[in-house]
Parts: C-alpha cells; structure tokens; sequence
C-alpha cells in the first residue's frame, strides 16, 4: 500500500513522531544548542550528552559535534576536569578519523 494514498507527506514519521512526544536526537542537540546559548551551561552540557549517547548509536558522525558542544558547555560551567577529560576524549576521536576542525576545537 502506498503511504502517500493517505494523504501522508515522505516527512509523515516525523510529524507522527512529534505527535507522540518523541524526540529525536537532533532535537536534544538543538535544545543543548538553545541552552548554551542562553547560557544554562550545565543544563546545555547534560542536553548534549544525552544527545551524544544517542546520535553515537543512529549518526557517529553527528555524535561528534554533540561532544563538542557538551565540552564547550561544561568549560563554560567552571568544570575544568570534567571539560579537559572531553576534549581528550574529542581529540582522541578527532585524530583518529583526520577532523581537523574538532581536533583544533579539542586543543584548547
């Protein structure tokens, strides 16, 4: 059966999804984005933690970009441990897949 014989767009999973109150892991980095940005650090690093566990299983790649801002958030909340162990853990990624811009995020 054809979706679209329903009336349904090719974006119907995610309005179903928005429907049901689903988030997706790309709405857990925009909220982490949107925290940072107000500057509520510490909300902004656990937003981009949780995005990063799960973009890790769904978007490696992706996964990478929620690292840093999870890093950046957590320098910014006066977490100097906690951010030097994600930077490490960034340049380690980094270096190992040649991303040179998170390896030059990573060497703060």
């Amino acid at each position: 059966m054809n979706p679209f014989s329903k009336g349904l767009e090719p974006s119907g999973t995610l309005i179903i999804a928005r429907a049901t109150n689903i988030t997706l892991p790309e709405d857990d980095l925009q909220r982490a984005y949107s925290l940072f940005s107000a500057r509520d650090y510490k909300n902004a690093a656990k937003a981009a933690e949780k995005a990063r566990k799960r973009l890790e299983r769904e978007d490696p790649a992706r996964s990478y970009e929620a690292l840093r801002v999870q890093a950046d958030s957590t320098l910014n909340a006066r977490d100097i441990k906690g951010a030097e162990s994600l930077y490490t853990e960034l340049m380690r990624v980094a270096q190992s897949k040649s991303l040179l811009f998170y390896q030059a995020a990573a060497s703060w």
